[in-house]
């Protein structure tokens, strides 16, 4: 049936969609002689091996170095793959004019300013974003990648730069994908395109480990139109399941505004998980109330459908919290859950009824605060229901629930929200309730908060043991030993610490999350950060003795790069610093450190 829905497809249906009018002819000619020639030339050749022809190749060079021009932008690798099907399609009578000018519209509407920025700003939006798309629909897959330190970055470079068309040889097949990619009239649209590719390999990719996970993932293939289609339909799927407050959040980043892009990149680094907006969660609790003033009932949240899949909302403020008012149609944590350790641990398994049927909203009591979602020390600024959302939220992932949020604001704005529709609070009282009166929430509620942080304390570090009973990994949590390990070389007063990014030479990428080079008088680590601070180590992800070093090498040209070998049984440690005055600085560090460990 679907193969005979789709075998017809015709070329002209994208092309109709991309130009909705005419295009007045012009040529597309222009001399060869950018600075970044050599490079346009080279990947001209590499690209589309054994199926463009000489003249084809010229063409392909000509049109790169057009568009470079027209737009007086740098080239870029991917142009080429992005280019090449557009120029194949003058097979089938197409002008070259109109080849060119598809070509251009296509990248205004699903990549708009992807290679426009030398930085490729976007495309780190777009991992970002898709992480947190990959841990809400595919938990356990998400975690399995961390675990084998397997990053977006490693597989999906290609899919989101090209839009797959280095994984679809048929012109055909590509054409009917990009379709789609045009009628969603969604950028994120190819984020969930990747994560149906991934589902659909599921069972495969679980059966390996570390580096041949990418190595599998770089071999898959998309050979035709009814495989599209399934993609397609499953990721549709996706996006269908989810809240709209979800969908209207993700679009609100904008990453391809670069005006905007820097903040947008900062407040996605902090996001762990998706989070759904106040509103959406009151619609729930209270349905049937109208909370829109629009007069033809068209603006997004009136004609936004409803999720395919309900609700069930649940208040993980202490008891003496949710006893001075709570929302209709919630669940309310066990109060022993704050005492009691293992009943903690066992929540996510009352609710197995409800694993991948149900969405599941954590409600705190405030605005959740970006978490490294690491061990602390009890301190004065310790949040026990900060801490309890944490590891809520963590203890489902770990078992593998998808759909699973937190509420943007907590109580207190969905509170607000209540008071401005004049909505009733269960058991609202508002003399004692802490958001009605701070002043005398902060008397009365404090020393019971009080006396819960040193409870918290322990139920956290008796937390991450039970991980491993589990049987899964946290990520960006570590266990104990992690924390222990951040903190030796935190207080080591040899420790030089150097913002850098991770190089995979196996996968011939860079991982652009920024981490911390640590050196010290024994060692070499990498650690994961916050906010981009060198000290801010949430996890360290990698160390080796300097004695065990048998060669580094340094590469200035065109990377600021440093490359540490500890011999075969041993991955080597490849890392980009930000100059070359930090690899030289580097460099004399560890030859200093490692002729004293010798030495001695």
């Amino acid at each position: 049936m679907v193969a005979a829905k789709h075998c017809g497809y015709e070329l002209e249906r994208l092309l109709t969609l991309l130009n909705q009018k005419p295009i007045n002819e012009f040529k597309v000619e222009t001399k060869l002689n950018l600075s970044e020639q050599r490079v346009i030339h080279s990947d001209v050749d590499r690209t589309r091996p054994k199926v463009l022809s000489d003249n084809e190749r010229i063409q392909l060079e000509t049109m790169l170095t057009f568009y470079c021009k027209e737009l007086k932008i740098t080239y870029k690798q991917g142009m080429n793959e992005l280019m090449a099907p557009f120029l194949l399609m003058t097979r089938k009578g197409i002008a070259l004019h109109e080849a060119y000018a598809s070509f251009k519209k296509f990248i205004q509407i699903t990549l708009p300013t992807m290679f426009i920025d030398n930085a490729f700003r976007p495309l780190h939006g777009l991992f970002l974003i898709f992480n947190l798309l990959f841990r809400y629909h595919e938990p356990d897959l998400c975690s399995f990648f961390q675990e084998n330190t397997v990053y977006p970055e490693c597989y999906a470079t290609s899919w989101f730069v090209t839009a797959f068309a280095s994984k679809i040889k048929n012109i055909e097949t590509l054409s009917y994908l990009w379709e789609s990619l045009v009628q969603e009239s969604d950028v994120l649209f190819i984020c969930y395109i990747s994560i149906a590719l991934l589902q659909r390999y599921k069972s495969k990719l679980l059966e390996e480990q570390g580096p041949s996970i990418a190595q599998v993932i770089s071999k898959i293939k998309l050979e035709s139109i009814e495989e599209i289609a399934y993609l397609i339909e499953k990721a549709q799927d996706l996006k269908r399941k989810m809240p709209f407050s979800l969908h209207m959040k993700l679009q609100n980043y904008n990453i391809y505004n670069l005006d905007t892009i820097d903040s947008v990149l900062a407040a996605l680094n902090k996001e762990y998980c998706l989070s759904v907006l106040p509103r959406e969660v009151m619609q729930n609790c209270y349905p049937g109330q109208k909370f829109c003033t629009c007069i033809d009932e068209k603006c997004s949240w009136c004609t936004s459908q409803v999720p395919e899949i309900p609700i069930v909302l649940i208040d993980c403020r202490p008891d003496s919290e949710q006893r001075h008012g709570r929302f209709p149609n919630s669940i309310l944590l066990d109060k022993r859950a704050y005492n009691d350790e293992n009943i903690m641990i066992n929540i996510p398994d009352s609710f197995n009824e409800l694993k991948g049927v149900f969405h599941i909203f954590l409600l705190g009591n405030k605005e959740f605060r970006a978490s490294d979602f690491s061990l602390r020390k009890n301190s004065d600024e310790e949040d026990p229901v900060q801490n309890m959302l944490e590891n809520l939220l963590q203890l489902f992932i770990i078992k593998g629930f998808p759909y699973v949020s937190l509420v943007e604001g907590g109580f207190q704005k969905c509170h607000e929200f209540a008071m401005h529709y004049k909505l009733n609070i269960e058991n609202h009282q508002n003399a004692s309730c802490d958001v009605c009166n701070p002043n005398v929430s902060c008397s009365s509620i404090e020393s019971k908060l009080r006396k819960l942080k040193d409870v918290i304390h322990g139920k956290v570090r008796a937390f991450t043991t039970v991980v491993k009973d589990i049987g899964k990994s946290i990520s960006p949590t570590e266990p104990a030993k992690k924390l222990s390990d951040s903190e030796k070389y935190l207080s080591d007063p040899s420790a030089k610490f150097y913002l850098c990014k991770k190089y995979d030479e196996e996968s011939n990428c860079v991982i652009q999350s920024s981490m911390s080079l640590i050196i010290t008088e024994t060692e070499i680590a990498i650690g994961q950060i916050r906010n981009n601070r060198k000290r801010s180590i949430t996890q360290v992800i990698d160390s080796k003795k300097i004695s065990s070093l048998q060669k580094f090498t340094t590469k200035l040209n065109p990377n600021t790069m440093l490359n540490f070998y500890f011999g075969k049984s041993s991955k080597p440690i490849c890392i980009i610093l930000k100059s070359t005055r930090e690899v030289h600085e580097c460099s004399s560090l560890i030859s200093k450190y490692y002729k004293s460990n010798k030495e001695w």
